[in-house]
C-alpha cells in the first residue's frame, strides 16, 4: 500500500477546502438556497463530523485487517 501517497492527498484535500471557504462572511456561510438545502456550514460541520465520529473508526478497521 502506498501510504505516503494517501497521506498526501489527504493533506492535498485541507486546501481545497479552505480554498473553498476562505473569505465568505458568517452570513454566506449561514445562508441555504432553501430550506431542504444544507447551508456551507451545515456541510463543513457534516464533513468534521464524519472525520471525528465516523471516517477514522473505518479507516482503523480497513488498515488493520
Amino acid at each position: 500500500m502506498q501510504l505516503d501517497y494517501f497521506i498526501e492527498r489527504l493533506a492535498a484535500n485541507r486546501l481545497v477546502f479552505e480554498g473553498l471557504v476562505n473569505g465568505i462572511t458568517a452570513g454566506q456561510a449561514k445562508w441555504k438556497p432553501s430550506p431542504d438545502k444544507w447551508s456551507i456550514l451545515e456541510v463543513i460541520n457534516h464533513l468534521h463530523d464524519e472525520e471525528r465520529e465516523d471516517f477514522r473508526q473505518r479507516q482503523d478497521l480497513v488498515l488493520t485487517k
